[in-house]
């Protein structure tokens, strides 16, 4: 099971396309860059695990809303669960902040912009290449 809702994402990407680079007309977005969003979120949650990020408290831009329209809640929570007791096992944790799925979607976010920024204005799609 997919770790992001690839419809809901697709449609996110296409918007902040709309916003970012207004002039582009960028009207799809690859299978692969779907792919490669959900690969990076892996990575991010791993990182936010290892690094367990103390300013999670202070992320307040990004709505709850947006975090479960964009991601399968419950499986990144149960991945993010899983690593915390892996690495803090002599803790007793047993569930999983908003506060930190929030965190985790606003690095998401800025990862899609940054595939945007970082794109060439070629042709009407979004890859990654």
């Amino acid at each position: 099971m997919s770790l992001i809702k690839r419809t809901n994402v697709k449609e996110f990407a296409l918007q902040r396309c709309k916003k970012l680079r207004p002039s582009w007309g960028c009207t799809r977005v690859s299978a692969k860059t779907l792919d490669d969003f959900e690969f990076a979120l892996g990575i991010i949650i791993r990182h936010c695990v290892q690094e367990f990020p103390d300013n999670i408290d202070k992320v307040s831009s990004i709505e709850l809303d947006l975090a479960k329209k964009l991601l399968n809640m419950s499986l990144v929570k149960k991945r993010l669960l899983g690593g915390f007791k892996d690495r803090f096992s002599w803790l007793d944790i047993n569930e999983i902040r908003d506060d930190c799925v929030k965190y985790i979607v606003g690095l998401f976010v800025n990862h899609i912009d940054k595939a945007i920024h970082s794109h060439p204005s070629v042709g009407k799609t979004l890859m990654i290449r």
